[in-house]
C-alpha cells in the first residue's frame, strides 16, 4: 500500500514538473529576446582545472555549469558573499610603465595627450583593466538551489590604430539570479537537472582617441538606466554515474537568452574521473584526486582547439580531519596552461589563486589575455559530513574475498555449540565394541534450516553476535 502511495507521489511530481516547463518555455523564449553583452563564467577551481567545471561536481560553481549537479546537495549548504579580483596581467606592466615615465607625464600637456599617445603605441593590442565579483550568495537543500552573482568590470584596451591611437573602455555591471533544481535517479546512476536565470546587464563598450581621453570627465563614465538589459535563459543538465566515481555529464545552457557574441545555446560534454585516496580515513595526508576532458559551446565561433578543456586536482589534507586543506590545479585551456592553488581552513573558509589564458583571437596564438585571479568565500556545507557508497562514490578496491558458506544442516545450535572433545583413550583389543554395536548419539531436534545464501558470510566460531546476525538474514 505504501509502495503504491509513493509510485503515486512521485508520478504526480514528475507530471508537474512537466507541466510547469511546458509553460514557462514559451514564456522565457519570449522574454529572453533582448541582446546581451556575453560575460564569461570565472571560478577558481574551474579556471584553475583548464576552464571544466561541468562535468565533476562538489561545488555551487559545477551547478551553473550543470545544473544536474543541484541533486548532489541532499543537505544545507549556505556560501555568503566573498570577494573575486580578476586582473590582466598587463595591468602590472601599465603601472610599471607609468611609474618609470611619471617625470614625462607630468610635464606633458594638460589633456594628457603625450602620456596617451605613448601609452597607447607601447601596449598596442593589449588588455589592462580589473574585474571586481561577489561570489555566490547561494542556498541549497534537498535538490533545490538558489544562486546569486553580482559583477563590476572596468577594462581597456590599446590600440595604435591605422590613422591615430585610441582606446577601447569596457565598462559596466552584470546581476545574476538563478533558482536551479536537480534529482537523481536509479540509484544515483543518472542525475538530471535544470533551472532558470534572471539577468540584469549595465555594460558599456566605447572607443575613445588618444586625443580626447584627457578631456574626458567624470560624467562619461556613469552609466544611465537606459543602459540597463534584462535576459531571461534557461539551463539542463544530466550526469551518467559509472563505477568507479566516473561521470559522463552534457549540459545545454542559455536556452532562448542571446548575446551579441552568441545567439544559439551552449552545448558541452564532459568526462571526469574521481580518485579518492583512502576514502573512510580522513587523517590521510593525500585526499581526492579530480581529472577532466571537456569539449565547450559545440555550435561556438571560436576555434575549435580552444572549446577543448582538460585539467587535474590534487588535495593535500595538513591537518587532521580537513581542518586545512591545500589545493593544487593545473590544465590546459584551449591549449594554454592554467595553474591555481588554495587553502580551505577549518572546514568552511577558502582562498585562491589562480592565473588562466584567453583566446580572444580569430586563431589560436593570435592574441592572448592572461589574467590573475584572487577569490575569498566562507562556506557552510552539510553535504561531506556522512560518506555513503552510491552509484557515483565507487571506490576502486579490490573485491574482498568471501568464505564459502558452511551448510547450515552440519551446524548445531548456536546454545550448544562447544568444543570438539577430545579423542577417547585407546581400550583394550578385548573391551571393543563391534561397530554395529556403537550407540548412535543422540541429537536434539533441529528445526528444518534453508539453504545458506551465496553472498551470506560464514558465521564465526564462537561469535554469538555474528550468529544471531546470520539467522536473521535468513528468516527476514
Amino acid at each position: 500500500m505504501s509502495h503504491a502511495i509513493m509510485s503515486v507521489h512521485s508520478v504526480s511530481t514528475r507530471l508537474v514538473v512537466v507541466t510547469v516547463l511546458a509553460v514557462l518555455l514559451p514564456a522565457v523564449c519570449a522574454l529572453g529576446a533582448g541582446e546581451l553583452l556575453s560575460w564569461p563564467l570565472v571560478f577558481p577551481r574551474g579556471n584553475a582545472m583548464g576552464g571544466t567545471g561541468m562535468s565533476y561536481g562538489g561545488t555551487e560553481e559545477s551547478v551553473h555549469r550543470n545544473p544536474a549537479w543541484a541533486g548532489d546537495f541532499h543537505r544545507l549548504c549556505l556560501t555568503v558573499p566573498g570577494l573575486g579580483l580578476n586582473i590582466d596581467n598587463n595591468f602590472f606592466s601599465v603601472l610599471a610603465y607609468m611609474a618609470e615615465h611619471r617625470q614625462e607625464f607630468d610635464s606633458a600637456q594638460s589633456d594628457n595627450t603625450l602620456f596617451a599617445d605613448s601609452l597607447m603605441r607601447k601596449f598596442d593590442g593589449k588588455w589592462f583593466g580589473m574585474d571586481a565579483e561577489i561570489p555566490d550568495l547561494s542556498f541549497f537543500i534537498r535538490g533545490l538551489g538558489v544562486m546569486f552573482r553580482s559583477r563590476f568590470s572596468a577594462n581597456f584596451s590599446a590600440n595604435r590604430g591605422l590613422l591615430f591611437p585610441f582606446m577601447l573602455a569596457e565598462y559596466g555591471q552584470e546581476r545574476e539570479l538563478s533558482v536551479v533544481y536537480g534529482r537523481k535517479f536509479a540509484n544515483d546512476y543518472l542525475q538530471i537537472g535544470g533551472g532558470v536565470k534572471f539577468l540584469r546587464q549595465q555594460k558599456r563598450i566605447v572607443s575613445v582617441a588618444s586625443n580626447n581621453i584627457g578631456k574626458i570627465d567624470n560624467d562619461f563614465w556613469v552609466l544611465s538606466e537606459s543602459d540597463w538589459q534584462h535576459g531571461i535563459g534557461l539551463d539542463f543538465g544530466v550526469i551518467g554515474n559509472v563505477p568507479g566515481r566516473r561521470h559522463l555529464a552534457a549540459s545545454v545552457r542559455n536556452i532562448a537568452l542571446k548575446t551579441r557574441e552568441q545567439g544559439v545555446p551552449e552545448i558541452s560534454f564532459g568526462y571526469a574521473r574521481d580518485i579518492r585516496q583512502l576514502a573512510h580515513d580522513e587523517h590521510s595526508f593525500v585526499g581526492d584526486i579530480t581529472a577532466a576532458a571537456e569539449y565547450v559551446n559545440l555550435l561556438g565561433t571560436e576555434p575549435a582547439l580552444s572549446r577543448l578543456k582538460l585539467g587535474g586536482e590534487l588535495n593535500f589534507n595538513l591537518l587532521p580531519r580537513s581542518w586545512l586543506t591545500l589545493r593544487l590545479r593545473s590544465g590546459l585551456d584551449g591549449g594554454y596552461l592554467t595553474f591555481g592553488i588554495g587553502a580551505r581552513a577549518l572546514r568552511f573558509v577558502s582562498i585562491d589563486y589562480v592565473t588562466y589564458a584567453k583566446e580572444i583571437g580569430s586563431y589560436v596564438g593570435q592574441e592572448v589575455r592572461r589574467r590573475h585571479l584572487l577569490y575569498g568565500k566562507v562556506q557552510l556545507n552539510f553535504n561531506h559530513i556522512e560518506k555513503k557508497p552510491s552509484a557515483e562514490v565507487l571506490e576502486d578496491e579490490a573485491p574482498v574475498q568471501k568464505q564459502a558458506p558452511v551448510p547450515a544442516d552440519s551446524l548445531p545450535p548456536a546454545g550448544e555449540r562447544q568444543p570438539p572433545p577430545p579423542p577417547p583413550a585407546a581400550a583394550p583389543p578385548s573391551e571393543k565394541a563391534a561397530p554395529e554395536q556403537l550407540p548412535e548419539p543422540s541429537l536434539p531436534p533441529q528445526e528444518p534450516v534453508p539453504e545458506a545464501l551465496p553472498d551470506t558470510p560464514a558465521p564465526l566460531e564462537g561469535t554469538t553476535c555474528s550468529i544471531g546476525i546470520y539467522f536473521k538474514v535468513l528468516f527476514v
